[in-house]
């Protein structure tokens, strides 16, 4: 399991864009770009997101990544990833550490959620 921290930048003036993505690349090393397509699911009555639960499956360079998040502590989110993961696949999240309910949904009982 992950731990998932996010931080939000405002910039102010022309030159912090690079300058951040300076520090940044200093700080977690060098770039790479990822090519991304996400569809996120829920159940049709929404029970994921009544609990801050995410599910989707996102292809990155054209390679499926499942993923659950669920709140964490002090405003974080855990998350559990399994590449090459489809919604067939959330018995084996479970596996990792993710919530049992979460393994107990089946591809039939979720739909694409719009954003």
């Amino acid at each position: 399991m992950g731990l998932e921290l996010e931080f939000k930048y405002a910039l102010t003036g022309p030159d912090q864009l690079e300058q951040l993505r300076l520090a940044l690349g200093e700080a977690f090393g060098p770039w790479e770009a990822v090519d991304m397509a996400t569809v996120y699911y829920d159940t049709p009555d929404k029970a994921l997101a009544a609990r801050c639960w995410t599910l989707r499956v996102r292809q990155e360079n054209g390679n499926p990544v499942l993923t659950m998040k669920t709140p964490g502590p002090g405003g974080a989110r855990q998350e559990w990833e399994l590449p090459g993961g489809s919604l067939a696949d959330l018995p084996r999240l479970q596996a990792l550490g993710a919530p049992p309910e979460g393994a107990a949904l089946g591809p039939e009982g979720l739909v694409p959620q719009r954003g």
